[in-house]
């Protein structure tokens, strides 16, 4: 097999790339397996099957790690409490936003506000 052909067989399908289009676009949406298989056209057992294929890790873990991102510009907002960012990230309480915060961002987001805030 030439080297060009295996490139070819092993790029991601199309539904990988607007499947991250739709996560980035809503990341603090309810999605649900079925609600984005619909969108995609594919079947839900091939999507969560093939999920972490294309992405290296969970739907859920990245649907997090989305959130944890989106939570880095609310934490400079001084006004925001940290019960406002994670409802407004998608987190179902604060204590699962500080749980996800600490395991993406490394360390819990009031530390993170105060460096920010040391910075302006």
């Amino acid at each position: 097999m030439q080297l060009n052909n295996f490139i070819t067989a092993r790029q991601a399908p199309v539904w990988v790339g607007h499947l991250k289009e739709l996560l980035a676009d809503e990341p603090a949406g309810k999605h649900t397996l079925a609600e984005l298989s619909g969108i995609l056209q594919i079947h839900p057992v091939h999507l969560s099957r093939d999920f972490s294929k294309y992405f290296n890790c969970t739907m859920g873990e990245y649907i997090r790690k989305l959130r944890v991102e989106r939570s880095f510009a609310l934490l400079a907002d001084d006004d925001l409490s940290l019960t406002d960012i994670a409802f407004a990230c998608g987190f179902a309480d604060q204590s699962h936003f500080l749980r996800s915060f600490k395991q993406f961002g490394g360390s819990n987001p009031s530390a993170y506000r105060k460096l920010l805030l040391r910075a302006c």
